[in-house]
């Protein structure tokens, strides 16, 4: 990353052994002189702005010949898809807040609480076998 987060705070990212794999794999075959993991074809920082129109626009077109509805899907979709997949393994709240970095619990929750519904149907079978147990 050069320059500060947008936070200006540093945070550590956890990622699935099965990713940090891919990353080990990609690294031993890319590497960079300024350490990049990575980086655009002639060795530089990766563009944002670069990456969407090289990279990025043609994956989608690709990826919508076979899902249609993915015609529009944006690079930001995936930090979406990376939280619901996380509370749909069961991560608590603050474990969704401290990955995406939001400053607090209430803006993930405002964003992302909707998909805590299972939640609260597993909550209501586990209050009801309590007080069946405690009758």
């Amino acid at each position: 990353v050069f320059g500060k987060p947008k936070n200006h705070r540093s945070r550590i990212v956890i990622a699935p052994s099965s990713v940090m794999d891919e990353i080990a794999a990609h690294i031993s075959r890319y590497t960079t002189t300024d350490g990049l993991v990575f980086s655009s074809p002639n060795g530089h920082p990766l563009r944002g702005t670069n990456f969407r129109k090289g990279v990025w626009r043609h994956a989608v077109e690709e990826l919508a010949e076979v899902a249609p509805q993915l015609s529009n899907l944006r690079i930001h979709d995936l930090r979406h898809t990376a939280a619901s997949l996380a509370i749909s393994c069961g991560a608590n709240i603050k474990a969704v807040q401290q990955m995406l970095g939001h400053k607090n619990a209430s803006m993930t929750l405002d964003v992302y609480g909707h998909l805590y519904t299972e939640d609260l149907e597993a909550l209501a079978d586990r209050l009801d076998e309590r007080y069946r147990g405690a009758a």
